[in-house]
């Protein structure tokens, strides 16, 4: 049988039967192996293909992410107005660059909170930026997440017995009893993530994404990835059944959305 030019161009052998195996050892055999397979199908352009066996293209680690305010029950985490933001989104207007082509074999859900103090909202962007992010089942115990500064001090975390307490500078302070988290209604929550109107995951539970032996933090890795096109409109949709305590002003939870894999990129 000949060999897949694909295949052997990454040092896979697919002369059993069709069966695509490893004999690189230093070869990743995860999302990397899932593009090998998807490059001898329909999936993947004639243009992709002929620029991978010209060497012209290679293949990559890959990501997209968006980050976006949690409003009412449903949440759009890519927009098709959106525009490539440093520390917010690293796609625009929710599509991927022409000529890459992207392995979905993983989702990731992370959250922050954001807090107000008069002079800025809770969901100005930019607070968003320097969060930290959380698993949705992960309780804030340390409550660090304003990303400003408000006096030569700046933001400074204490944690007295039995709650958790944030100083911004020396102006304001905002407390969470202990056991109390800003998620509280996402765990029911779920997710939806496609490309060119054709579903990755449909209505996912966001229990999947709870840290566990066997995922990283709000990570999810595919059983059945499939192919990103270039210059088709990508959709994340969180949905929940309730709305979430967020008012915008004073108090503002956020989701960054990731799926990722092995994309196309110029060699």
């Amino acid at each position: 049988m000949d060999q897949n030019p694909y295949t052997t161009l990454a040092g896979l052998d697919d002369d059993l039967n069709g069966t695509t195996v490893v004999n690189n050892e230093s070869l990743n055999q995860g999302s990397r192996r899932v593009m090998m397979a998807f490059m001898s199908s329909n999936d993947v352009p004639q243009a992709i293909k002929d620029a991978i066996t010209a060497r012209e293209a290679k293949f990559a680690d890959f990501s997209i992410f968006s980050i976006r305010a949690i409003k009412g029950t449903v949440t759009q985490i890519f927009k098709q107005d959106d525009t490539k933001e440093e520390g917010l989104r690293n796609i625009d207007r929710a599509r991927l660059p022409e000529g890459t082509i992207l392995a979905a074999t993983y989702v990731q859900l992370l959250f922050a909170v954001t807090y107000g103090d008069g002079s800025q909202r809770a969901d100005d962007p930019e607070l968003a930026k320097a969060a930290d992010w959380y698993a949705c089942d992960k309780k804030f115990d340390l409550q660090a997440l304003i990303g400003r500064t408000t006096s030569t001090t700046g933001p400074v975390a204490v944690v007295p017995e039995g709650e958790a307490t944030v100083l911004y500078g020396t102006i304001a302070a905002v407390t969470l009893k202990d056991g109390d988290t800003p998620f509280a209604g996402l765990e029911t929550a779920v997710i939806t993530a496609r490309c060119d109107r054709k579903d990755l995951i449909n209505e996912f539970p966001l229990t999947n994404f709870k840290t566990n032996p066997h995922s990283a933090d709000g990570k999810v890795n595919l059983n059945n990835p499939r192919i990103f096109r270039d210059n088709r409109v990508i959709e994340l949709e969180l949905k929940g059944g309730v709305e979430l305590e967020s008012d915008g002003e004073e108090m503002q939870i956020w989701v960054m959305g990731v799926v990722g894999g092995t994309a196309t990129i110029p060699a």
